[in-house]
């Protein structure tokens, strides 16, 4: 039991920090397009 909560503890985090750095990644291409434009 208390594997599966560190499991799924451990995922959510991962998730997070991917969500994170797409966001990043979003912005700095919008800022890319737009100092291009």
């Amino acid at each position: 039991m208390i594997k599966n909560d560190f499991i799924e503890l451990y995922t959510f985090q991962q998730n997070v920090i991917l969500g994170k750095r797409f966001v990043f990644l979003n912005v700095a291409s919008t800022l890319i397009m737009v100092e291009t434009i």
